[in-house]
């Protein structure tokens, strides 16, 4: 059950929804979670990459199976396993968490530019909110 009443008062803001990019120089990349719109995108990337370095397995597979209805289940199951066995080469948990890192990581990096920029244009880091 949610706890009721204030936030914590020893909680550090989220860099993300302070008006102060200063905080974002202080975040450890490895405690920021990813949207789930992000993911989808990592994920969908992810198998993109795999059927692209599987292709030619793919295509030997494709090419068992042509012609085929419902014998291509036990005509074809050597192209299928090795297909199956690139493809999670290139489709699994620590592939996704390792490009999960690498997206967050470059986001903090534009956060930073941004940060940087707004500096060096003599703007202080206190104002750094949205420009309208």
């Amino acid at each position: 059950m949610p706890r009721e009443g204030p936030p914590d008062a020893a909680a550090k803001p989220s860099p993300f929804t302070t008006t102060s990019l200063e905080h974002v120089l202080e975040v450890d990349p490895s405690t920021i979670e990813v949207t789930r719109k992000a993911e989808e995108g990592i994920v969908y990337k992810m198998r993109q990459d795999a059927r692209s370095e599987c292709h030619e397995l793919i295509g030997a597979f494709a090419e068992c199976a042509k012609g085929r209805m419902v014998s291509f289940l036990w005509a074809c199951q050597t192209q299928k396993k090795a297909m199956n066995r690139c493809l999670k080469e290139f489709i699994n948990e620590a592939e996704l968490a390792k490009r999960k890192q690498a997206f967050v990581e470059d986001q903090l990096d534009k956060y930073r530019a941004v940060l940087a920029q707004r500096q060096s244009d003599g703007q202080s880091a206190g104002e750094a909110g949205p420009s309208s």
